[in-house]
């Protein structure tokens, strides 16, 4: 059914819009419309879809299609995490408060689902105790393999990701942020138990970028030789070895920069990106490969 985007209500505890993504689906939902609609509850508050509603709101759209479902406090934000966590491209850490938020949620909805209660009800079950069907647990997973399967994760890994929310310091959490500390490195700090020690070695896990490589002396002074080569003073002309030489400095100087742009702070970047990032970023390579094969066709013609 369609509701008018005014009486929508939005809660203030839900994540930051990224306005790229905004943008992304206005543009698409000029061709095609509003494929999947929004999700509210009988009185009107938004459960998912929060970007979808800001992309009708960018198109002065009055009214959207909703799906309206009757769910309590405790399964709306539950509602509401999933489609955080399986829509939008968080960070790992992001991602583990989110689980650790929904394993909280889920296990007071579903307490037979706790670590414990089930084996606890399958033991009684085997020996011969009754058990009330309240208690069963054959109608719903866990939260770690309800999760896992709408992640597309393993079991192991949902688990890391909530011991990496649960067991940084707030002092940590904001070091992995800033720094772009990856998964694997931030299990190892949520791993000490210590606080000091825990900030310690997040410090020194953060390295600091290196400088954009110099071009080695040698290849100054050839360059000075090559110019004064080159120059209108003087008759000698350019050799091939001479040739060789310079370009070769040139091509080993442009690949170490390239090295660079492996190091961990980027590399822990790049699948954050933007659409309009990477487009910006392949229209400069795509530049550079041109200019590439302008020496490729010279080189060709004779």
């Amino acid at each position: 059914m369609k509701i008018k985007i005014s009486d929508i209500k939005v809660g203030d505890n839900r994540r930051e819009i990224d306005e790229a993504n905004v943008l992304t689906i206005a543009d698409s939902m000029k061709e095609v419309g509003l494929i999947n609609p929004i999700t509210v509850t009988a009185d009107h508050t938004l459960i998912a879809g929060a970007h979808r509603l800001e992309a009708c709101k960018l198109l002065n759209w009055s009214e959207i299609e909703c799906n309206v479902v009757e769910l309590d406090g405790l399964k709306a934000e539950l509602a509401e995490i999933d489609e955080n966590l399986i829509r939008h491209n968080l960070s790992h850490l992001d991602e583990g408060e989110q689980l650790l938020r929904k394993k909280e949620i889920y296990e007071m909805l579903y307490p037979e689902t706790k670590k414990g209660v089930a084996q606890a009800i399958g033991m009684n079950r085997a020996v011969g105790n009754n058990v009330s069907e309240d208690s069963s647990v054959t109608s719903k997973k866990s939260f770690v393999d309800d999760s896992a399967e709408k992640m597309n994760l393993t079991p192991r890994r949902v688990q890391q990701k909530i011991q990496i929310a649960r067991d940084l310091t707030p002092e940590v959490k904001e070091i992995v942020k800033e720094n772009g500390i990856g998964l694997d490195p931030s299990l190892k700090l949520a791993r000490i138990k210590e606080p000091e020690k825990q900030k310690e070695a997040a410090k020194r896990m953060v390295k600091k970028p290196t400088e954009p490589p110099k071009p080695k002396n040698e290849k100054a002074v050839l360059k000075e030789v090559v110019s004064h080569l080159k120059s209108e003073k003087t008759q000698i002309s350019m050799s091939g070895s001479l040739f060789l030489q310079e370009y070769n400095a040139f091509a080993k100087d442009t690949i170490r920069s390239f090295e660079w742009y492996k190091q961990e702070m980027y590399t822990n970047l790049y699948p954050l990106l933007t659409k309009a990032e990477l487009k910006e970023i392949t229209a400069l390579n795509t530049a550079m490969l041109k200019a590439v094969e302008k020496i490729i066709d010279i080189q060709k013609g004779f």
